[in-house]
C-alpha cells in the first residue's frame, strides 16, 4: 500500500491493536477468520499452475498464503512483502525457506518480470488520501512485476452495510476498477462470488 509517516503509525497501531486482541494468524492480519481469508487464496489462485513458478506476495502479514499454496505445491519460490516489521521477522523465523523483504511496496525495487504470478491479498483496503490513485498506480507496478498473471483482493462496495468498517477500510466500485484493469490488459477476469465484502481482480498476459 502507499504510505506515509502518519499512515504508517496508523498501520502499526492498527495491526497491533489486532495481535493484542487475537492469535490466529488471519485475524492478526485483519480478516474475519481464516475460512474467509482461504475463500480469499482460492478465488485469488483458482486454476494456476504453481509447479515451480515464483510468486510474489505484496502485503504478506503472517505469510498465510505461503502456507495456503504449499498445501499443493512445494518447489514454489516465494518472496514476502509488507511494511510491518513484526510481521516481516516472524514469517522469516517461520519459514526460513522463502524469502521476506521488509518494505512500502512503492519503493520496492525489481527488475520488470521479475515473477510468474504477484498476488496482493487486501493491502490496498485501508483508507488513503486518494485510494483510486493509489490503486491504479499500484496496478501498474503489480503488472509490471509478473510474467504471467496478478491477482488482487479488494473490498467491495456491494458489500451490505453491516459488514462494512468504514472508518478504517476503503470498498471499491467493482466496475470501476474492472475499467481500470482493462487499460493494462484484455485479459481480466473478476470474481465477486466467493463473499459478499469482496472482490477478486485477476489480470493476465
Amino acid at each position: 500500500m502507499l504510505t506515509t509517516p502518519s499512515a504508517s503509525g496508523a498501520l502499526h497501531a492498527y495491526y497491533k491493536a489486532r495481535g493484542d486482541r487475537f492469535s490466529e494468524s488471519a485475524e492478526r492480519c485483519g480478516w474475519l477468520s481464516s475460512f474467509t481469508q482461504s475463500l480469499r487464496f482460492q478465488a485469488l489462485t483458482a486454476g494456476w499452475d504453481l509447479s515451480s513458478a515464483s510468486v510474489l506476495d505484496v502485503g504478506c502479514g503472517c505469510a498465510d498464503l505461503l502456507v495456503f499454496l504449499e498445501t499443493d505445491y512445494t518447489s514454489i519460490q516465494y518472496t514476502g512483502l509488507d511494511c510491518l516489521s513484526d510481521f516481516i521477522v516472524e514469517s522469516q523465523t517461520r519459514y526460513p525457506h522463502a524469502l521476506f523483504i521488509e518494505t512500502d511496496f512503492f519503493a520496492y525495487e525489481a527488475t520488470p518480470l521479475s515473477y510468474d504470478y504477484v498476488v496482493a491479498v487486501g493491502p490496498f483496503n485501508h483508507l488513503v488520501e486518494d485510494n483510486y490513485a493509489a490503486l491504479r498506480m499500484a496496478m501498474v507496478k503489480l503488472f509490471s512485476l509478473a510474467k504471467v498473471g496478478v491477482a488482487i483482493s479488494l473490498l467491495s462496495d456491494l458489500s451490505p452495510k453491516e459488514l462494512r468498517r468504514a472508518e478504517e477500510l476503503f470498498y471499491y466500485d467493482p466496475q470501476r476498477v474492472l475499467a481500470m484493469a482493462l487499460e493494462l490488459t484484455p485479459f481480466v477476469e473478476l470474481k465477486t462470488q466467493y463473499l459478499p465484502n469482496d472482490m477478486a481482480m485477476i489480470l493476465y498476459r
